[in-house]
């Protein structure tokens, strides 16, 4: 990676850009629960992940959220902004609580995934 300035920083191009070089590995991963962990708000509701309530409805409303994350265990969400938006979701206890921790998607993205949302590193 350059170091100039002049070039733009390296943004989230999601995981199907991974195929063209990485064909078979993409393959056994786009059928894993793995393939599921980052998902767009949209995707996340035609995935059947609940969105965090509103005024009591699930829809994301006014929440913004623009990306969900986990889905077996526990499930975050990240708003435009990249902050993580209370309450998360634990799927095992089907309840909302607020486990995870105040942040920002750069508080988790180096441990959890690669390529993370803005990175420029």
């Amino acid at each position: 990676m350059s170091n100039d300035p002049a070039e733009p920083p390296l943004t989230y191009v999601g995981s199907a850009e991974c195929e063209e070089c990485h064909a078979a590995i993409y393959a056994r991963w786009r059928e894993s629960y793995h393939s599921f962990s980052v998902q767009t708000a949209d995707e996340a509701l035609k995935t059947g992940y609940p969105l965090p309530p509103e005024n009591g409805s699930t829809a994301p409303g006014g929440r913004n959220i623009s990306y969900v994350f986990g889905g077996r265990q526990r499930i975050a969400y990240l708003d435009t902004a990249g902050d993580i938006v209370q309450p998360g979701f634990d799927v095992r206890l089907q309840r909302w609580d607020r486990q995870f921790p105040e942040g920002n998607i750069s508080s988790c993205a180096s441990c959890h995934f690669t390529g993370a949302l803005g990175s420029s590193t």
